[in-house]
């Protein structure tokens, strides 16, 4: 789903078939601290009015994006897109839409707004060679370019 490909942002689908499509080459001098097993998936929200009714899974498309999660090598990272919870669900970050194939309802958003949350993991071929500390900081920088500018200080008075 999420990495900036050329300025724009790639489903995951769409990032494995072209990867597929495209030889790769592994360099000879590959760090020998590189993950052999690394996930990183969206925590995406968004609304659906049915499961807002009975609480149980369901499905759909999102675009709001309110963390990012890592893990490699027996290490997990969360991280928010904003400063924090509050802020983070209050002004997600945008990506194109993608399907979420199970969601719940969102244990951080308010009761009753219909809002559900699901992981969207993205496709090895979004995720860069480096570490997975350096693939959620890269993502998270460009998450950040999409979510609305917060208030100012010409906005607190």
């Amino acid at each position: 789903m999420a990495l900036v490909n050329d300025g724009t942002m790639m489903m995951a689908d769409q990032a494995a078939e072209n990867a597929a499509q495209e030889p790769v080459e592994q360099p000879a001098d590959e760090p020998a601290d590189r993950p052999v097993d690394k996930k990183v998936y969206l925590l995406a929200a968004f609304r659906d009015g049915e499961t807002a009714s009975d609480g149980g899974p369901t499905t759909g498309m999102a675009e709001d994006v309110v963390a990012v999660i890592g893990m490699a090598d027996g290490r997990q990272r969360f991280e928010w897109v904003g400063a924090g919870q509050e802020d983070s669900v209050a002004n997600p970050a945008l990506v194109t839409p993608v399907k979420v194939r199970l969601a719940l309802p969102s244990p951080w958003h308010p009761d009753g707004d219909g809002i559900v949350t699901g992981l969207v993991q993205l496709a090895p071929a979004q995720l860069g060679d480096g570490t997975i500390d350096e693939d959620i900081d890269h993502l998270l920088a460009e998450l950040a370019k999409t979510r609305a500018p917060g208030p100012t200080s010409a906005d607190a008075g």
